[in-house]
């Protein structure tokens, strides 16, 4: 139950965001893909690691994620004791680091959206 619900909260929260390229997951385990350009699905650069930029920005908000070695996804795998309360918590502040690390990404010229 709560699998499903944290599928659907991060799907229904993310899908439309401009830096999302895919939301993934099967349960408790997900990927959302970054992208620079949301339209063409075109990846952006590796050596300016987005994924990794969004991970230290959720840091700062007090959530644990990882970023994978392949491409710029974000990962997420809470425990299995995770609770529907928690799912809204994961939400909220991988919402607040993207937006931060969205923010960065302007300011440094990466992005532009």
């Amino acid at each position: 139950e709560v699998g499903a619900q944290f599928q659907r909260h991060m799907r229904e929260a993310f899908a439309d965001h401009p830096l999302v390229g895919h939301v993934r997951g099967e349960g408790l385990i997900m990927g959302i893909e970054l992208v620079a350009d949301k339209a063409g699905k075109e990846a952006f650069d590796p050596r300016h690691k987005v994924a990794a930029r969004v991970v230290q920005a959720c840091l700062a908000e007090g959530l644990i994620t990882r970023n994978l070695p392949s491409g710029e996804i974000v990962a997420f795998s809470p425990p299995l004791t995770v609770t529907l309360d928690d799912v809204e918590l994961i939400r909220t502040r991988f919402e607040s680091g993207l937006d931060k690390a969205m923010a960065g990404l302007r300011a440094d010229g990466i992005w532009q959206g």
